[in-house]
């Protein structure tokens, strides 16, 4: 079948016709833009140092699924509040709440990051510790 494909002169010069030099650098262009681009789109907004005021682990009914941990911080200019949430139903909760927990007992200052800003509550997406 591979001798076939060769030996036929119309199919070699039909494929040839068909792929130009430029259109590959166009899609090479294309997928290399695209992946410089794709970790930009997962970063959230980031706040300054900040440093935790108190934690408050807010328990609800297990058919509301609306248990979430809430962060009081010593500023609000961050989302133009200081109260921030971690929703206690997502994957890596248990690590940010000890973070949150472990930079509040030691007075360290920390960074927040949010998918988007929402204001009072404004659920973490992840919690920096800084020294």
């Amino acid at each position: 079948m591979a001798i076939a494909f060769f030996t036929n002169r119309y199919k070699i010069t039909h494929f040839r016709k068909t792929i130009s030099p430029k259109m590959n650098i166009k899609h090479a262009i294309l997928i290399g833009a695209l992946c410089a681009a794709a970790p930009l789109a997962i970063a959230g907004p980031e706040s300054g140092p900040v440093g935790i005021t108190s934690l408050r682990p807010y328990m609800s009914e297990p058919a509301n699924g609306e248990a979430r941990i809430y962060i009081s911080l010593d500023s609000d200019v961050f989302c133009g509040t200081n109260v921030f949430s971690i929703d206690n139903t997502r994957p890596g909760s248990k690590q940010a709440y000890a973070a949150a927990l472990s930079a509040l007992v030691a007075g360290k200052k920390n960074q927040l990051e949010v998918d988007a800003c929402a204001g009072w509550g404004t659920t973490l997406r992840s919690l920096y510790i800084i020294q």
